[in-house]
């Protein structure tokens, strides 16, 4: 099964991890952002927050970029080494949205809906944009989208921005139906991104026209991903879909029977995708077949990450995972528990990009409840 390992934190994790430089970075809901040991998970350093991290990390140029869910509302720069503290820049809300870094600017929404672009180097305010206040607490925040120097941002007011990059000057909006809680993705001249009005849209980005909507079940929370002219999202409905990404049409639907909050990743002709009934799933992006579903201790609305071959993700079990895996395709694979895996405790993960490499027999429980 090749080298693995986890780590417990103190509760869980929504956070998605990020892996640069052989350090895997993740916050978790007990108040500390992690770096450990791409190689084995041994612990490296931890930074301690006021309050619960959700916000996922952000790494350039040494240094690693991460909201704070406390009392002091701030994106702190830390020393990717060692931990220590570089700056932090106070927001006028709690950031649970994830930081985006381009060229030299952060970008960050805080749970007031404004947008901040602050110097990576050393803190100093840019500019701010003031969005509209949300009618009611947040699900979740949504981070920014950066292309073509222009900031993409789903608020929940309903409204997809997009801003200079360079000045925040507003250069259009574009109204939805419900709150915007994901982060839009920006590919070939579009703009891609879920509602809480069961809408997936798709906007032009130059001038924020409609191009197309297509309606699911229910809410869009996570972020859809568009690979070789398909979109990828789930919906809280418990399906995945893939819609052409030229016009919306459905190419393929597959319901895993819980909601779908992590982002989907698209690797080799897999989509991975968390889901809330504890488990990974592995689907075939050409057909949507089901390929197999992985077991874990909680929920799963971490976004895996794959760096050489080896794939991190957290749970809502509290619980950091590392597997490595083959990029292969088995649709033999049955659901697995990590029980019996040998990993350090009862939940684990296979995720975006890669698959198990082929167990034996005798070190995995075989569950086929639901399998398909």
């Amino acid at each position: 099964m090749g080298t693995s390992w986890s780590f417990q934190t103190d509760d869980q994790i929504t956070s998605s991890p990020a892996v640069v430089d052989g350090t895997v970075f993740v916050g978790s809901h007990d108040g500390a952002l992690y770096a450990f040991d791409e190689t084995d998970g041994t612990l490296v350093w931890q930074f301690e927050m006021t309050e619960r991290v959700l916000s996922s990390p952000a790494v350039v140029d040494g240094t690693v970029f991460v909201g704070s869910n406390g009392p002091d509302r701030a994106v702190y720069a830390l020393d990717t080494e060692t931990g220590d503290e570089v700056w932090n820049y106070e927001a006028s809300n709690w950031i649970t949205a994830s930081p985006t870094v381009v060229d030299g600017h952060v970008y960050v929404v805080d749970d007031n809906q404004w947008v901040y672009a602050i110097d990576a180097a050393d803190g100093s305010e840019r500019w701010t944009f003031a969005g509209t206040d949300s009618v009611q607490p947040p699900l979740k925040t949504a981070g920014v989208a950066v292309a073509n120097e222009t900031v993409y941002f789903g608020s929940r007011d309903s409204t997809v921005y997009a801003l200079d990059a360079n000045d925040g000057t507003e250069r259009w909006s574009s109204s939805t139906d419900g709150q915007i809680g994901s982060p839009p993705a920006v590919v070939d001249g579009s703009v891609y991104v879920g509602s809480d009005d069961n809408h997936v849209y798709a906007f032009d980005a130059e001038d924020g026209r409609e191009r197309w909507r297509y309606e699911t079940g229910y809410w869009v929370e996570a972020s859809p991903a568009v690979v070789d002219g398909t979109v990828y999202v789930g919906s809280f409905d418990g399906t995945l879909y893939a819609l052409s990404a030229a016009d919306g049409t459905v190419e393929w639907t597959r319901n895993v029977g819980d909601e779908l909050e992590s982002s989907p990743a698209v690797v080799d002709g897999t989509v991975f995708v968390g889901s809330d009934d504890t488990k990974l799933h592995a689907i075939d992006a050409e057909n949507g077949t089901h390929r197999w579903a992985f077991r874990t201790g909680g929920r799963v609305e971490s976004s895996p990450a794959v760096v050489n071959e080896r794939v991190y993700v957290g749970s809502n079990d509290g619980n950091v995972y590392a597997l490595s895996g083959d990029a292969r395709s088995d649709s033999s694979i049955p659901e697995l528990s990590i029980r019996n895996l040998g990993i350090a405790s009862a939940a684990g993960l296979l995720g975006v990009g890669y698959l198990l490499r082929s167990l034996k027999t005798d070190t995995a429980e075989t569950d086929t409840s639901n399998s398909e």
